[in-house]
């Protein structure tokens, strides 16, 4: 789970660039970490872990825009768990090494697209997270 290799400066750089106040940032907890140490924007960022999965779903209705940031990390990939969820009110997307950013306007999204359709492995639920409170401990 090795985010140092990832351009991750860039990568906010960009989000930066583009997002408004309004808009609502879910960031995969997997790199959270990284995106949260460069990122300096006035939008709401919130982690997204497979215990939050609907997240995303239930802030769409109040934001502007719904950014979905996340980490290719060959054992856990979140975007596969919304198979339903493509190219429908994508409004920006952008793909750097094991990242890939997705900007979408929810007034455009079917609800079904932000449910997670796919069955999540029992193992996966095991992972563990930065953000998990034994990982922050000195």
């Amino acid at each position: 789970m090795c985010i140092r290799d990832s351009p991750w400066r860039e990568t906010v750089a960009a989000v930066e660039a583009r997002i408004s106040p309004s808009d609502v940032i879910f960031i995969d907890d997997l790199a959270f970490p990284a995106f949260a140490y460069y990122f300096r924007g006035d939008a709401a960022t919130h982690p997204w872990t497979i215990e939050n999965l609907d997240a995303p779903a239930a802030a769409a209705p109040t934001a502007h825009r719904l950014w979905l940031v996340t980490q290719h990390h060959q054992l856990r990939y979140l975007l596969d768990l919304y198979p339903h969820l493509d190219d429908t009110g994508l409004i920006w997307s952008a793909t750097w090494p094991n990242i890939e950013v997705r900007a979408y306007d929810p007034a455009q999204l079917d609800p079904e697209a932000l449910t997670p359709q796919a069955e999540i492995p029992p193992w996966m639920l095991g992972l563990p997270s930065p953000l998990d409170e034994a990982c922050l401990r000195p």
